[in-house]
C-alpha cells in the first residue's frame, strides 16, 4: 500500500510540475490509452470480424443463397459488404457449417480441381464422357465466378459427329453470362469468355462459340482465327481502329 502510495505521489508531483500544454496531452494520450483498451476488450470478446473465404467476391445469386441459408440456420451476425460476405469470427465455423449443409458455399477452382480424386471404373464411355462434361461446366463456372466484371457465366457444350466418310467432331458451345451491376458485356470481356471455352474444350473453333449475355439478351459469337475473316487483320479495320485512336 506504501508503495502505491508513493507512486500515486511521485506522478502527482510530475504532473504538477508540467506546463499547461504538457498537461493537456498528457491527459489527451491517457484518454486515447483507455478508450483503445476499452475496443481492444470488445473486439477480443466478440472475436473481431472476418470475411468468408478471405474476402472473395461472389455474385449476387449466390449472396442471396448464402443469406437465406444463414439465416435459416439461425447465424447472426453476418453482413453483405459489397459482393463479400462478412462474417463475425465467433460465428466464422457454425456459418460455413450451415453454408455447407445447405449446399449454399460457393466453390473453388481448387476444390473442383482435386487431382486426388477417384473415378469409377465400371462407368460405361458414354458416363464417363457425361461426367467429364459436367465436370469441366463446374470447373469453367468455378474459374469465371471469381472474374470482378461477371455474375457468373455458365457453360453448356455438345459434341456431335458430321461428315459422310471422313467423319469428324464438332463441338459447338454457348456460355450464358451477366455483368456486374447490370451492366452489357464489353467485347474485351467476351473475348475472355471465349478464351476460357477454348482453353476447356481443346479443338473448339471460336466462331461456334455463342455468348449470351442474360441482362440484354444480346448474343456475341466469337472471331475466327482466319485473317482472311477476323477484322483483326483486315488492313481497312486496323487503319480506321488507328485513325479513331489519334483523332
Amino acid at each position: 500500500m506504501d508503495f502505491l502510495n508513493k507512486s500515486l505521489q511521485q506522478i502527482r508531483e510530475l504532473f504538477d510540475s508540467m506546463t499547461t500544454g504538457a498537461k493537456i496531452t498528457t491527459v489527451l494520450l491517457v484518454g486515447v490509452l483507455v478508450v483503445s483498451l476499452v475496443y481492444l476488450f470488445q473486439y477480443r470478446s466478440t472475436g473481431g470480424e472476418s470475411y468468408l473465404l478471405g474476402g472473395r467476391e461472389f455474385s449476387q445469386a449466390e449472396l442471396g443463397a448464402m443469406e437465406g441459408a444463414l439465416a435459416e440456420a439461425g447465424v447472426t451476425g453476418f453482413e453483405i459488404v459489397g459482393y463479400r460476405l462478412k462474417l463475425p469470427r465467433g460465428n466464422y465455423d457454425a456459418a460455413v457449417a450451415a453454408l455447407s449443409r445447405a449446399g449454399a458455399l460457393p466453390m473453388s477452382v481448387d476444390s473442383v480441381d482435386d487431382p486426388n480424386q477417384t473415378y469409377n471404373p465400371l462407368l460405361t464411355r458414354a458416363q464417363e464422357e457425361e461426367r467429364q462434361k459436367d465436370e469441366k461446366k463446374t470447373k469453367f463456372r468455378a474459374q469465371f465466378s471469381q472474374n470482378n466484371k461477371l455474375e457468373y457465366a455458365h457453360l453448356e457444350y455438345d459434341t456431335q459427329i458430321v461428315g459422310g466418310l471422313e467423319k469428324r467432331r464438332v463441338t459447338t458451345a454457348v456460355v450464358s453470362a451477366r455483368a456486374r451491376g447490370g451492366k452489357q458485356l464489353d467485347r474485351e470481356t467476351v473475348d475472355t469468355l471465349v478464351a476460357g471455352v477454348r482453353g476447356f474444350l481443346v479443338g473448339i473453333k471460336p466462331e461456334d462459340i455463342t455468348i449470351i449475355d442474360d441482362s440484354t439478351l444480346v448474343h456475341f459469337r466469337g472471331v475466327s482465327d482466319d485473317p482472311r475473316t477476323n477484322p483483326r487483320f483486315n488492313p481497312y479495320a486496323i487503319a480506321k481502329a488507328e485513325y479513331e485512336r489519334d483523332w
